[in-house]
């Protein structure tokens, strides 16, 4: 804003400049109706105590963006340095974790957070929906817009230029951003046919790569070339990520295999990171300072710079508690984060772990879709509070009918491929018959996303993929509605 030339306005801006804005309150939510409950049987899974530092906020306190109240600005990561750590929660926003303790990043966006990550640059950058973020001051601000008008569809996945530029990935093909307009080419033009674009990256000489179903594709230039990584891994490629370390190299992901491409086409080789027998790679992940993490079904690896790589398990071994791993993060610590549908853990060498299960931070309640952790992370965690519990209850029909006597399973992600029963093998989980009306009810829950599984007959029915506990509030029993199964 122009500074004011008339002497009273001047003063009055002035004034105006001095006071604090207040947020404004969030809308207020219809109470659900509490229900009696019927038996229940719940389980869930036990945690370790930890020496973390005690929290800086009040545990029980309700979720509302806030602003820091110590600097109002996030330098640019500086590998070895502490620095902050953010999370996308889905639902809630983009959360800090800092010397100020858990909050919400004031400008966040709540829903569809799809990319999340540092830039060449060291800053923080999100595609959330048709929007692309960058951390600036203390807030995240919109710098591109990208949606059906602009790309055919909205971006998927994010790459972020030595000079700058944003490179995007939508079904229809790759675009760039180059501060003032898009450009968008064809996936049949990058020769990925109709083949889905799973992950992009930009390495330090300009070169773009992206990673199609079982193809990699680099853009030298103005030219599209597939590339030839059989030196590395015979037969066909399984991809599953490719992204760029600190130094600009660029690192593919396959099924089992973690291929690096340095000095390309020069140097092609498999980068050394644990994975022995039958693996399911899926993402990759840098810390400032080079160390690696990565995620593999229920497990996850960890590659320290210059150290020897160690698998975590959280199914067999249950080195930490988690339920379907959808973000890592390592620091410079020599820590490594993982996220997943009831929390955060963060697993610290030689110590406790340290864990912030759903319902013991508020702002870390629901799916924490990723992660990213300036430098050396925080100096000190917090512990979690209490975890706060609340009520869920539904209906459920077929033909119009109640179903009485019938098994309602609840857990965080029910599995489509099971032995017993879709949450047998949760950490959190909870089992309930339907009463005479059809209801079902589980009165004490950890707040937190769930899905339900149902006994249809013979057969599961899964329905509401981690959606059921969206309205849930502590002390009260949220009614969910009713839900109509198909006749078998």
């Amino acid at each position: 804003m122009q500074p004011a030339r008339l002497p009273i306005l001047a003063a009055l801006l002035a004034v105006l400049a001095a006071c604090d804005a207040k947020p404004e309150p969030a809308p207020a939510k219809t109470e659900p109706a509490k229900t009696d409950p019927v038996a229940t049987h719940a389980e869930t899974a036990k945690t370790e105590p930890t020496t973390a530092e005690p929290a800086t906020a009040e545990p029980n306190k309700p979720a509302t963006p806030a602003v820091p109240t110590g600097p109002e600005k996030f330098p640019p990561a500086v590998a070895g340095a502490p620095g902050p750590a953010f999370f996308a929660v889905d639902k809630v926003g983009v959360v800090v974790l800092d010397d100020n303790g858990f909050y919400i990043l004031e400008g966040s966006p709540s829903a569809l957070q799809k990319d999340m990550q540092l830039g060449p640059d060291g800053r923080l950058y999100i595609i959330a929906y048709e929007d692309i973020y960058r951390l600036e001051g203390h807030r995240l601000v919109s710098i591109a817009k990208g949606g059906f008008s602009e790309l055919g569809g909205p971006p998927d996945h994010l790459a972020v230029a030595p000079n700058g530029d944003l490179w995007v990935t939508t079904f229809k093909g790759v675009s760039r951003w180059d501060g003032k307009a898009w450009t968008t080419e064809d996936k049949a033009k990058i020769g990925a046919d109709d083949d889905l674009l799973d992950a992009i990256a930009v390495d330090k000489d300009g070169r773009v790569w992206v990673a199609s179903s079982n193809r990699v594709h680099m853009r030298d230039g103005e030219t599209w070339r597939n590339v030839d990584l059989s030196k590395a891994k015979r037969g066909k490629l399984w991809l599953k990520d490719i992204e760029r370390d600190p130094q600009g190299a660029i690192h593919v992901v396959t099924d089992d295999t973690v291929i690096k491409l340095k000095g390309f086409p020069t140097e092609i080789g498999k980068v050394p990171v644990g994975v022995k027998g039958f693996a399911q790679l899926s993402e990759i992940r840098f810390a400032s300072g080079g160390s690696i993490g990565l995620i593999s079904y229920q497990d996850v690896y960890h590659v320290p710079a210059g150290g020897s790589p160690r698998k975590y398990s959280s199914e067999k071994s249950r080195d930490f508690t988690a339920d379907r791993i959808s973000a890592i993060a390592p620091d410079d610590s020599g820590r490594l984060w993982v996220g997943s549908d009831i929390g955060v853990i963060v697993i610290v060498p030689g110590a406790p772990r340290v864990e912030w299960l759903s319902g013991s931070v508020p702002e870390l309640v629901g799916n924490v879709s990723d992660m990213v952790v300036f430098g050396a992370g925080p100096a000190k965690l917090p512990t979690g509070g209490p975890r706060v519990t609340g009520g869920l209850t539904g209906k459920i029909l077929k033909d119009g009918s109640p179903v009485a006597n019938t098994t309602v399973e609840l857990c965080p992600s029910p599995s489509t491929f099971f032995t017993k029963t879709p949450c047998a093998d949760a950490p959190v989980k909870f089992s309930v018959k339907t009463d005479a009306s059809g209801v079902w009810t589980v009165p004490d829950a950890p707040l937190g996303s769930y899905g339900l599984a149902i006994k249809n007959g013979k057969k599961w029915s899964i329905t509401l993929m981690s959606d059921v506990g969206d309205g849930m509030k502590s002390g009260t029993v949220y009614d969910t509605g009713s839900i109509s199964l198909e006749a078998k």
